[in-house]
């Protein structure tokens, strides 16, 4: 199997702060095609050896659905402190699911929040984080269309062309990117020590400001628990009807080095497909490139 590796000297470009400098890696081109075939676009990567490992139409953009939530994450990590009080908005109770089961009025902290988008994938979690709310001034400006702006910002600072955000939580068909952008930004975001600890947890129970209302949070990855990989340490799922059915998914293998795989649209068109795609690239990448057995 031909694999291809990322030149020693890298382009520089704007770094982006997430507690500590993040700068986007270039990715070589498509080096080897796709070891299966059963969704749009597939994409797997190396990030220590920074190599291309399976590559299926991975440059295309497709509608993102959820996968949307990563750059919401990262913009979110650039936009407020952790601890931050944001209101839920009136819009958010009209949302259709996954929700997490906000009313207009409730106050979380943002880290209760971030586990609502990466958990159970909360679309009322995301639009409150769009909005920008503050407990401080629950009447204030809605900061909705400004926080978009800064997720395509963020997306044209670090190089990441193919992604094009029309909204925060990837219900809009127009909301766009790429299997390979979508890893890159993966990675990025997962460097986050407080974003790789939700993204690798399965159930969590946050509460409001001043604890009277909880929520049972229950993620909506299969790769935890109905169909687990060996090795999962986190990911992100996605679902509308345009998009069908996404995942991103990141394993630590055996010597170490962490895979990225990155499905869109999987055949079949169920949330199953899509586990059962990343689980079966992964597993041939293990059995073809040694050491990943």
């Amino acid at each position: 199997m031909v694999v291809q590796t990322l030149p020693a000297a890298l382009p520089a470009r704007q770094a982006v702060a997430m507690g500590q400098s993040e700068t986007a890696r270039p990715y070589p081109a498509a080096a080897d095609p796709a070891l299966l075939s059963q969704a749009d676009a597939e994409f797997v990567f190396d990030t220590r050896a920074r190599a291309v490992l399976a590559n299926n139409n991975a440059t295309q953009p497709l509608p993102l659905a959820s996968l949307t939530k990563l750059m919401t994450v990262l913009t979110t990590l650039k936009t407020y402190r952790l601890d931050d009080v944001l209101v839920v908005p009136d819009a958010v109770t009209a949302l259709p699911e996954a929700k997490m089961g906000l009313a207009s009025g409730d106050q979380l902290m943002v880290k209760d929040l971030l586990a609502g988008v990466l958990i159970p994938s909360a679309n009322d979690a995301a639009e409150t984080l769009a909005a920008g709310q503050t407990a401080a001034n629950p009447a204030g400006q809605n900061k909705r269309a400004a926080f978009i702006a800064a997720m395509n910002r963020n997306a044209m600072i670090l190089g990441l062309t193919s992604l094009h955000y029309a909204d925060p939580a990837g219900l809009d068909p127009t909301t766009v990117g790429s299997a390979q952008d979508t890893a890159r930004l993966l990675e990025i975001v997962a460097r986050n020590a407080t974003v790789q600890k939700l993204m690798n947890t399965e159930r969590l129970t946050v509460h409001n400001q001043g604890g009277q209302k909880s929520y049972k949070l229950v993620s909506t990855n299969l790769l935890f628990s109905k169909s687990p990989l060996p090795g999962f340490i986190g990911g992100k799922t996605g679902y509308i009807n345009e998009a069908g059915f996404n995942l991103a998914a990141m394993t630590k293998e055996v010597d170490g080095r962490t895979l990225i795989t990155v499905v869109l649209h999987a055949r079949g068109n169920t949330k199953q497909a899509a586990a059962d795609t990343v689980s079966a690239l992964t597993a041939a990448i293990r059995a073809k490139v040694n050491p990943l057995k």
